[in-house]
């Protein structure tokens, strides 16, 4: 008899002892649940777009289109959903991000070493990018800056724009960002303002749509038309030094049914542009090509494309 009181307690501690540790168990369950939930919540992941960087480039170009100007139709399109890095094709976005914001392009903006920080993040020492030749302390007038960024392709010109905004380029990309979702463009994302980043990225489609808002622009759309352009930078000692920039769409200066564009190049990207022309039958189009292999077949198929 006392040796079944003695079984009876045995079993009754055993019993204790296992919902102790199975109450333990569902505490330590809901105390890592809870804090996995609270770090989801902490930590908001950046939108973002994947791009496959291909290990050679085509020989050919990778994605094109045709839109009409007036009404955005697509006339021609060849993989146009493929996401590509459209390289200076960036600032035509981030200088539409700027006139949405209403800034003043009369104003003075004075140049600053860190305007080439995201240029040298991006490039390798020796690297040929386009730049605007100009000292820290150097004033520039802000419309000057936009005709270097958009006719010239000048990175820094880009930059430096931004602060018409804010002390920084980050409070402009989220506008660019914002238009991008405005306009309802899922595979389209921008990190910085010049393009010499590979995560702003694009299709031909989706920038054609962003293209034909510059190019309605009054502003914008005057400024990617001009061949050349010619403006003073004011140095903080000495006489003001002249400046001319000539269209980097070299396509402008020969074919007159080019009526503007924006070229962009990486290495990684190849060749791109965005253009505006006349077609034969004097209709006027849009057109987007990225990921060329060389200059040639970007020019190949711009003239291809400018029969549409």
């Amino acid at each position: 008899m006392q040796n079944g009181k003695y079984i009876l307690f045995g079993l009754f501690g055993l019993v204790s002892v296992t919902v102790f540790l199975w109450f333990l168990q569902v505490h330590a369950q809901e105390n890592k649940q809870t804090n996995s939930s609270a770090a989801s919540l902490a930590i908001t992941p950046q939108p973002s777009v994947e791009w496959e960087k291909p290990e050679f480039l085509p020989a050919g170009c990778t994605s094109e289109i045709v839109i009409e100007k007036a009404t955005g139709k697509i006339i021609y399109q060849k993989n146009s959903n493929a996401v590509w890095p459209v390289a200076s094709l960036t600032k035509t976005v981030s200088a539409l991000a700027l006139e949405r914001s209403g800034v003043d392009w009369e104003k003075i903006i004075v140049a600053e070493d860190s305007d080439l920080d995201i240029v040298k993040q991006n490039t390798a020492p020796g690297d040929n990018v386009g730049n605007l030749r100009v000292v820290a302390g150097a004033k520039i007038r802000a419309k000057d800056l936009l005709y270097a960024s958009l006719v010239g392709s000048a990175n820094n010109s880009a930059v430096a724009l931004t602060r018409l905004v804010s002390p920084d380029y980050h409070r402009v990309v989220e506008i660019m960002n914002a238009l991008v979702k405005k306009n309802n463009l899922t595979k389209t994302h921008f990190v910085e303002p010049s393009g010499i980043d590979l995560s702003n990225v694009s299709t031909a489609k989706e920038f054609s749509v962003l293209w034909r808002n510059v190019v309605n622009n009054p502003l914008l759309g005057t400024v990617i038309k001009t061949p050349s352009y010619t403006f003073s930078i004011e140095p903080e000692q000495g006489v003001p030094e002249e400046h001319t920039i000539r269209h980097t769409n070299k396509i402008i200066r020969y074919n007159k049914r080019m009526l503007a564009g924006k070229t962009g190049y990486l290495d990684e990207s190849g060749f791109n542009l965005a253009f505006w022309y006349k077609n034969k039958k004097g209709a006027q189009r849009l057109g987007v090509v990225l990921g060329c292999g060389t200059n040639k077949w970007l020019e190949r198929r711009v003239s291809f494309l400018m029969g549409k």
